[in-house]
């Protein structure tokens, strides 16, 4: 496993909480949310590891350098918090980052962003952001992934109880009937209880976000689903796990076997 560092771009006094409350989407400065524009950009552009979340539709984006630079974005409160990296050319990113930058102060609102790579770092320092690292995210090389050796013990033992437990794993593709989307809502809401569904930054269930995705299922003996996970991807080579939910009755063993298949 690969630790790829991750920087948050935070102004001081932004806390999280101001990401996950509600928030109206905000007017783009030159068109509202496109997903049929979206979608053949990323495929032919590729994406990163959040551009996947503008299909929950709870973004405004902003199309940089004459469209050739694409920027998901919220307002909240007097911030325009981009989520991850533009995504485009990449000879037209730092062009872009400028041009947000100027755009939001014009309109008398603070550029924030958040989750980027340090690909771009560099790009971010000499237009004048400031850096505060707040974690980090792992990447998998599937290409040697293996349960195989020491390494590998902890994982085989839980997978061999995932098995012994006679669960099973599968892959499905969309599109899917209106039966299992039904089925697959009631498992989320049991999974959230009480809580309210988040956004921005963290998925949310939705019919029609869910549709747009392989889904890794688990099921129980008797061919109940009891836990499932959307399989996102971002348009080149990456795979993320993305939205994950499972029935109230939580078994660590089913989250284990949806987390190690999923990597073959």
């Amino acid at each position: 496993m690969i630790g790829m560092t991750l920087f948050f771009l935070f102004t001081i006094g932004f806390v999280n909480y101001f990401l996950y409350r509600d928030t109206k989407r905000f007017s783009s400065a030159y068109e509202e949310l496109d997903l049929e524009r979206i979608i053949p950009f990323l495929e032919e552009k590729g994406g990163n590891h959040l551009s996947h979340l503008i299909i929950l539709q709870d973004k405004d984006v902003y199309w940089a350098q004459d469209g050739r630079v694409l920027i998901a974005y919220k307002k909240i409160g007097n911030k325009l918090v981009v989520l991850g990296d533009p995504i485009g050319e990449e000879s037209s990113i730092q062009a872009a980052i400028r041009e947000f930058n100027q755009y939001s102060k014009s309109i008398g609102l603070t550029p924030v962003f958040y989750q980027i790579s340090p690909r771009f770092m560099h790009y971010y320092h000499d237009t004048g952001y400031r850096f505060l690292k707040l974690g980090e995210e792992a990447i998998v090389s599937l290409d040697k992934f293996t349960l195989e050796g020491k390494q590998g013990a902890r994982l085989r033992t839980r997978l061999n109880k995932f098995n012994r437990n006679s669960y099973t794993f599968n892959v499905i593709h969309p599109p899917y009937s209106n039966d299992l989307l039904s089925e697959l809502r009631v498992i989320s809401d049991s999974w959230l209880g009480e809580q309210k569904e988040k956004g921005f930054s963290v998925v949310s269930f939705s019919e029609e976000y869910v549709s747009c995705f392989p889904i890794a299922c688990v099921s129980d003996p008797e061919g109940n689903i009891v836990a499932f996970a959307t399989l996102a991807n971002d348009y080149k080579k990456t795979m993320t796990i993305d939205l994950m939910s499972e029935e109230v009755f939580r078994q660590p063993a089913w989250n284990d076997g949806c987390f190690i298949y999923s990597h073959f």
